[in-house]
């Protein structure tokens, strides 16, 4: 269940690049909540986001908002603009307005649990397809992190997403035959195979004698 912590948060009137960047200036960083009917232009403190989300991944954290006109909301981070020119700082964020039981959907980060048998008994290779699953359920109840136990995965054997256990209530978005996780042989083995393959004799073939046409002389 997502933690919920408190985001204080400033309304703001001015919209466009040029009030953003005056924004930007003052050490904060412009954001939208919308939802529920409303779109309410803001501005906050990058680093009370990061204390706000206390080392958790964003679909863990349910805000408070706090400061806008009214009562606090809750609402939960939906969407981040970085610029990558600049130590990857934030430059704005966007706020989804949601109850606690409202149906939402989130892309939750996929953690893998454990060694596979294979890769450490073989020197085999755990690979990673996919590092996040679209999932919908209730705001309350988006966990931060999906756990895939990877233990008994043997040579060539896979995970899917249709073969995660997902909290009561949730459903998963992304499709069931999207593939999680796999275990194939490391590149060394493969190209020892591959050499070995090569190596081998070729089978002799059979040699086939024609038979001419009844009354032809050799």
């Amino acid at each position: 269940m997502p933690a919920t912590n408190e985001l204080p948060v400033q309304p703001r009137t001015d919209t466009g690049s040029g009030p953003a960047r005056k924004i930007r200036r003052q050490g904060l960083v412009p954001g939208i909540v919308y939802g529920h009917g409303q779109t309410i232009p803001i501005a906050f403190s990058s680093k009370a986001l990061h204390d706000a989300l206390g080392g958790h991944s964003a679909s863990g954290v349910l805000f408070t908002l706090t400061g806008l006109p009214g009562k606090s909301a809750t609402a939960r981070l939906r969407d981040v603009q970085i610029d990558p020119t600049k130590a990857h700082r934030l430059v704005h964020a966007d706020f989804q307005l949601v109850t606690r039981g409202e149906a939402v959907r989130a892309e939750v980060p996929v953690i893998t649990v454990g060694v596979a048998k294979a890769v450490k008994d073989a020197g085999a290779i755990l690979e990673v397809a996919l590092h996040s699953v679209l999932i919908e359920g209730p705001a309350g109840e988006i966990p931060e992190a999906l756990e895939v136990d990877v233990t008994q995965l043997a040579l060539g054997g896979h995970i899917f997403v249709g073969d995660l256990t997902l909290p009561k209530g949730l459903k998963a978005v992304t499709p069931a035959d999207t593939l999680l996780v796999a275990v194939e042989a490391s590149k060394i083995e493969r190209t020892l195979a591959e050499e070995a393959a090569q190596a081998a004799p070729a089978t002799p073939q059979p040699e086939v004698i024609s038979r001419g046409k009844e009354g032809e002389t050799a």
